[in-house]
């Protein structure tokens, strides 16, 4: 009789290895705290705090009042959503999927990075200290936000594609004090509402910025360094 041919057991493995981690859930705990302490989440699978890998996992992450400090390590997830509360440090946030920012505080020396796109959702969203990177190839929209307060030298950089969706006039960027910088290298596109979008900070286009509908003005100038377009829709 023929034996039968089987797969090497190498191969096997390999294919195992390649099966995508099942996304674990984490709820902050409303607490002033380093986020990588277990204890100050809510986990499923329980006892783990949100980064890539733990407990075999990708993660998703969301805050709502209290403080997570990055004071430990870099943290990469899959989606993170933030309502309230405060997300510090001098370490290093990633996202692989959507960054959902509803309300709070971004702060610290360190660097939140977007790859999955960025939502700014709700009425008032801060920005100081921090750099906060939406990634070549992802798109940020920014649609209920009212006020987006850039400032202690913070600097939202874009890469990929912004979208200045509020449709409220007079609603944009404002200084959060100590001066903040919105550097566009990507697209930056104002397409929707026929108000003023004003932008009270320091505004660098090397990229291209789109005005097809409303106004939009750069009250914080432009640093020097723009060498972009800028394209105005009659």
């Amino acid at each position: 009789m023929k034996p039968k041919n089987h797969p090497p057991i190498a191969a096997f493995f390999l294919c195992l290895s390649t099966i995508p981690a099942f996304a674990g859930d984490a709820i902050w705990n409303n607490n002033t705290a380093s986020w990588s302490s277990a204890a100050e989440w809510t986990s499923v699978p329980a006892g783990n705090y949100p980064k890539n890998g733990n407990g075999g996992q990708n993660w998703n992450a969301t805050l709502a009042s209290g403080s997570a400090d990055l004071d430990v390590e870099n943290i990469s997830i899959q989606q993170f959503a933030l309502s309230g509360g405060t997300v510090t440090g001098a370490f290093n946030l990633t996202t692989a999927g959507l960054l959902t920012w509803g309300g709070g505080l971004m702060s610290g020396t360190g660097t939140t990075t977007a790859n999955g796109g960025i939502l700014l959702d709700n009425s008032y969203v801060n920005l100081s200290g921090r750099t906060l990177t939406n990634s070549a190839g992802s798109t940020a929209t920014m649609s209920n936000v009212g006020y987006f307060q850039i400032g202690g030298g913070a600097n939202f950089n874009n890469d990929g594609s912004f979208l200045a969706q509020v449709t409220q006039d007079s609603y944009g960027f404002f200084d959060g004090g100590g001066g903040g910088t919105f550097n566009n290298s990507g697209t930056f596109t104002r397409n929707t509402g026929t108000g003023n979008f004003p932008i009270h900070i320091v505004f660098n286009n090397t990229g291209i910025t789109d005005v097809e509908t409303g106004k939009l003005t750069l009250q914080g100038g432009d640093g020097g360094t723009t060498t972009g377009d800028f394209n105005i829709s009659s």
